[in-house]
């Protein structure tokens, strides 16, 4: 029995066995889960994007050179920008513009893969580039195709400052004169440097006595900010321009209103009398020059010929010659009757302030990126630059001697120059330190060394030049 059984075990492992390998034989031929599938060597494979060789135009490098052979009177005006544009590309560029301060030039020179072309625009102080203008080259980078830079002005050499160049001294004021009750505009003295006349943003025209700085007395009339002040020559009475595009006419003696210029349409920027006290020029953001009559306050000529907005206006020594700068940076000479004299500083930076010299033989030119540059005024020859300020040089005013020049900047610091027709070139002598705020107007006293300074802080500080 017992043989019986081990035998009939023996019989149940071989059938389970059997169905096992029966199982495993099926699931292979049917493609089950050991089935391993085999590429089809007919089927076609699906195209893939390849890459396409392409120009890239890039700004490799820009940079001011000057043209003249006189380094030691550089002028920005003669100067240019060079502009390096190379194919970062693949592929041969075609032909392309090149837009540099809105001046365009085409490019009819192709230019190989890893090539360079040199082009050249006039100069200014940044350069704002875009290549491939129209779009005409289909490149593999079009965002590298617009570039804004500041660029590096040439500096003059040692050799051009025949003697050092000493170190400004600090001086501190004599005198606070407080009244206004915002910021100071515009400052003059009388012919005689007795007093002292101020205007401000609180619309109030003010005169204070120079002897001691106290106020004498506060004139109101202008509805708005009194922008630019001049007393006539014979000190009887002082013109005022304002925001309002008004000019006013008042009298010393007892601060009356006398009379009204009305034809501006835009802010007086700058006013002055002529020399024998018979007529008024004001300039104003309208694009206009316009002359007054003084006795009678009557306009009788208009000035508008193509001109930017003028900044400041002047009288020469002759009654019937002007000279202004305009914001463009140009300078003009231009009689009452209608004659064009003089045009110069063009393609130069903005233009802020201007001043004269007490001969009329050279105007100075205060600019926007703290530049100051003097010129002839036979010629319009470019004869200094001076750099100090770190702003807008707002104002200018000579010394009666013509020894003396100072200037106020929106840098809160006024600066006076040794501009002495002994020195072979101007130079730094004093930084007077006082103001909290820009400076907006400064005047040399007709009598002596005595200089005013008028801030947005409101005050007015009175300065002693010393001669030496």
């Amino acid at each position: 029995m017992r043989e019986f059984f081990c035998g009939l075990k023996n019989l149940f492992f071989y059938i389970i066995l059997t169905f096992l390998l029966s199982t495993l034989i099926t699931a292979c031929n049917e493609g089950g889960f050991l089935s391993v599938t085999v590429p089809d060597p007919t089927a076609s494979s699906v195209p893939t994007d390849t890459l396409k060789s392409l120009p890239d135009l890039s700004v490799k490098e820009v940079r001011y050179e000057h043209d003249s052979d006189e380094v030691c009177s550089l002028d920005f005006s003669l100067g240019r920008i060079l502009v390096i544009v190379q194919n970062k590309g693949t592929v041969v560029s075609g032909n392309f513009t090149v837009l540099t301060n809105e001046i365009e030039q085409e490019v009819d020179t192709p230019i190989n893969p890893g090539d360079e072309i040199e082009l050249l625009f006039p100069g200014k102080e940044t350069a704002s580039i875009q290549l491939d203008v129209a779009n005409n080259i289909d490149e593999s980078d079009e965002g590298n195709n617009s570039i804004r830079v500041n660029l590096t002005i040439p500096q003059l050499p040692q050799k051009c400052f025949q003697t050092p160049t000493p170190e400004a001294i600090a001086l501190s004021p004599v005198h606070v004169l407080e009244g206004h009750s915002r910021g100071v505009l515009s400052l003059d003295f009388s012919p005689d440097g007795g007093l002292l006349a101020s205007g401000s943003i609180d619309n109030t025209l003010r005169l204070w006595t120079v002897e001691n700085g106290s106020l004498l007395r506060t004139m109101y009339g202008h509805p708005f900010p009194i922008l630019t002040l001049k007393f006539t020559p014979n000190g009887s009475f002082i013109v005022t321009g304002s925001t309002d595009g008004l000019g006013r006419l008042w009298r010393v003696s007892d601060g009356k209103l006398i009379n009204t210029l009305e034809g501006h349409s835009g802010w007086i920027n700058s006013l002055d009398v002529s020399k024998d006290g018979g007529w008024i020029a004001t300039c104003a953001d309208d694009y206009t020059v316009r002359i007054w009559r003084m006795f009678d306050a009557k306009e009788i000529q208009t000035i508008d010929e193509g001109m930017a907005i003028i900044s400041e206006i002047s009288f020469l020594l002759q009654n019937d010659n002007l000279v202004w700068a305009e914001r463009n940076g140009l300078i003009r000479v231009r009689s009452i009757d209608g004659a064009w004299i003089q045009k110069f500083n063009q393609n130069g930076i903005p233009t802020s302030s201007l001043a004269v010299s007490p001969d009329g033989n050279f105007i100075i030119s205060g600019h926007f990126n703290g530049d100051i540059k003097f010129w002839d005024t036979n010629n319009g020859k470019l004869l200094y630059t001076l750099k100090g300020h770190t702003g807008e040089v707002t104002s200018l005013s000579i010394s009666q001697d013509r020894n003396l020049l100072v200037s106020g900047s929106i840098d809160g610091i006024p600066r006076v120059w040794n501009i002495g027709l002994e020195q072979t070139s101007p130079f730094l002598v004093y930084v007077l330190k006082g103001h909290t705020g820009p400076v907006n107007d400064v005047a040399f006293s007709p009598k002596g060394s005595l200089v005013a300074t008028g801030s947005e802080d409101g005050r007015i500080l009175f300065w002693e030049i010393p001669e030496s």
